[in-house]
């Protein structure tokens, strides 16, 4: 028997030609289908399995058996006469025909009309072509002002890829779009760590936008495969759950680049209306960062560990080492390697002057290569600070944004270094920014909400630390204890650094010495001596990130200024502290001016004047008067004070309120 010939007429060949175009369009469907509902990737990765696991079988039951109108019946049991082979022959070969029609008109779709239409805009012909990058040059709080029409948040894209691991090359397609977006004018777009929050939660639509103040969403996912990328977008206006548009670009990885302009070029010609461009909008032109296709992945799964901190920098570190290393011109590799340096000594046994050396250099290889991104200045910036030039700080800090408005980061950084140097009217403009940009950081709303509080609205304070709590900042525990400590209220002091001081609870005995005998000295003033006594022994470094400022809003303003002058390089956490009602005989020690001139805030008050309110004495002993800005901070407090709250008008405000470099004695 010729084997060939049987598998013919047993209709083999064609129930295997029948079984891949339906197993086919059934992944289709389910890829398309699947991401709308937030189905988990496994599903469609065990769906896959299924199908290639049911291949055989399906071919053996071809073999075996023969369709009749009374079912199926074994094929050797069929009288030849009766075989129904050449009439089911018949229909499988229309019903593959039929299907291959559905694919070929499917993938036509694809490529020239949905792809087409994505890569239109309504600018026209005569469009301004705009230089873009491909990577970044870098709702439920108190603070939240209406969507506007012209804004977006880009999702994490879906990873539909056969290997989990390619989650990063998902992220890195959001991000991308992301960053391109941003640079639309007039275009909000949140930022990524807001937007990326939202990843893996099964929540609506409605609800992100509301979160993120925004009017659309941009959802998606990526399949990558060998050389081969798909990938899935949809943009959605969150007030009517309306799809603005969709589409599917099935392309080679080296076509990337050009895919991320068909889908920006296609989100900005369907917001054209909402930015009030009637189809003027400028054509967007995406610049490929690398040729390098695997210095390019290798940079995406380095700038994702980046953003997880921890001990994924120090893979990070070598993943963008390695980037640059087979591309030393990809400018966005090296300014993400800079910021993974300059991080570092923070979450790794990296020395701090290694770390800063190491980002200094990698950030002015990436300026050198690109003078248009952003964190490379902020990068510098954040050395500047530390090494205690405050003017060149900011001035970094503004080059960086001038780079990049929607640079939520070096807008955060700038609100806190003017909170640091008392212009809290110029923090609070940024930090508000930054808000805007990234409503759901924690450390934004945490250090706006302090900022309110400094100024004298301790209800704003109180309601926004609260928000940066439940998005996940712990720190806004202890910048509420202070608040506390403020407001004369021992329990709620101790009760927050308690919580906070948790994370110290296999720290060194010399360090819980310090803490309890803290909890000891806010109960009672008279123990403040001990409370010294017990920092002064600590040598674990922690009392560089936690002592200090407590003990200035406890009154201690000599023993904090002892310790600050100690350390080799300047903290902030210390003058972040200092514009807190309780600390006000700090300004007035004379050796604060020698710490200020040490750490660049005299010559950043020198070259733009001192803090509003304050004034420098320079008849000796020189001293900073700032009687009149605490009165203008109480005048407000009374104005604005939620019920309970003691006000400088209380009468142990008045016995203590212009009481000079003492212990507060709370009541």
């Amino acid at each position: 028997m010729n084997l060939l010939a049987e598998l013919k007429r047993r209709n083999v060949i064609r129930m295997a030609g029948l079984y891949l175009v339906g197993a086919w369009l059934i992944v289709q469907v389910a890829e398309t289908i699947l991401p709308v509902f937030a189905v988990p990737t496994w599903i469609l990765r065990a769906l896959i399995i299924l199908l290639a696991l049911g291949f055989v079988p399906a071919l053996m039951l071809a073999w075996v058996f023969e369709l009749t109108p009374q079912g199926l019946i074994r094929d050797d049991e069929v009288l030849p006469r009766r075989s129904m082979t050449a009439r089911t022959a018949r229909r499988i070969d229309r019903i593959v025909v039929l299907g291959l029609l559905i694919v070929i008109g499917l993938m036509a779709t694809e490529r020239f009309w949905i792809a087409g239409k994505g890569a239109r805009s309504n600018a026209g012909d005569d469009a301004v072509p705009i230089a873009v990058s491909a990577t970044p040059s870098a709702s439920s709080a108190p603070f939240s002002t209406p969507a506007p029409r012209g804004s977006v948040a880009v999702l994490s894209f879906t990873n539909m890829s056969p290997e989990p691991d390619n989650e990063y090359f998902a992220d890195g397609i959001a991000e991308e779009l992301l960053n391109v977006l941003a640079r639309i004018e007039g275009l909000k777009v949140a930022s990524r760590t807001s937007a990326f929050s939202f990843k893996g939660k099964q929540i609506d639509v409605r609800e992100i936008a509301r979160q993120l103040n925004v009017a659309h969403v941009l959802e998606g996912s990526v399949r990558k495969q060998g050389g081969k990328v798909r990938i899935t977008a949809q943009l959605i206006d969150a007030a009517t759950d309306k799809h603005l548009w969709s589409a599917t670009y099935n392309r080679e990885l080296t076509d990337i680049f050009a895919v991320q302009e068909e889908i920006a070029q296609a989100i900005s010609a369907a917001l054209s209306e909402a930015l009030g461009a009637d189809g003027g909008l400028a054509k967007i032109e995406v610049v490929a960062p690398t040729e390098d296709l695997q210095a390019y992945e290798l940079y995406l799964r380095g700038r994702q560990l980046f953003y997880m901190r921890g001990e994924s920098l120090r893979i990070a570190r070598k993943l963008l080492e390695e980037s640059v290393a087979r591309d030393p011109g990809f400018a966005e590799a090296w300014a993400i390697l800079a910021g993974v340096h300059l991080v570092s000594p923070d979450y790794t046994e990296v020395p701090r002057s290694q770390g800063f050396a190491a980002a200094r250099d990698a950030a002015d290889r990436a300026r050198g290569l690109d003078a248009g991104l952003a964190l490379p200045y902020a990068v510098l910036a954040d050395i500047a600070g530390e090494r205690g030039d405050q003017l060149e700080k900011e001035r970094l800090l503004d080059q960086a944004i001038a780079r990049d408005p929607s640079d939520s980061s070096a807008l955060l950084w700038r609100g806190v270094l003017h909170l640091i140097v008392g212009n809290l009217d110029k923090s609070e403009d940024d930090l508000r920014r930054a808000f805007e940009i990234d409503p759901l950081a924690g450390v934004t709303v945490g250090w706006l909400a302090t900022v309110q509080g400094l100024r004298g609205d301790r209800k704003a304070a109180q309601s926004g630390l609260q928000r940066a709590l439940d998005l996940g900042w712990s720190y806004a525990r202890y910048l509420d204890a202070q608040f506390a400590l403020v407001d004369r209220d021992r329990a709620r002091a101790i009760s927050d650094l308690r919580t906070y001081y948790r994370q110290y609870e296999d720290a060194a005995p010399t360090a819980r010495a310090v803490i309890d005998a803290l909890y000891a000295a806010i109960e009672d003033p008279g123990k403040s001596d001990a409370l010294l006594a017990a920092v002064r022994a600590d040598r674990t470094g922690i009392h560089d990130r936690g002592w200090s400022p407590i003990l200035v809003v406890l009154g201690l303003h000599g023993e904090a200024i002892d310790i600050e002058l100690d350390k080799n390089l300047p903290r902030g956490r210390y003058y972040r502290s200092i514009w807190f009602p309780t600390a006000r005989g700090t300004l007035s020690e004379p050796r604060f001016l020698e710490l200020a001139e040490r750490d660049g805030l005299l010559a950043y008050w020198n070259a733009n004047g001192f803090p509003e309110g304050c004034r420098l004495v320079d008849a000796p002993p020189r001293y900073l008067d700032c009687k009149e800005r605490w009165r203008r901070v109480a005048a407000r407090e009374q104005s604005v004070a939620p019920s309970g709250v003691m006000t400088p008008r209380s009468a142990e405000h008045r016995r203590t309120f212009w009481k000079p470099a003492a212990p507060v004695a709370l009541p």
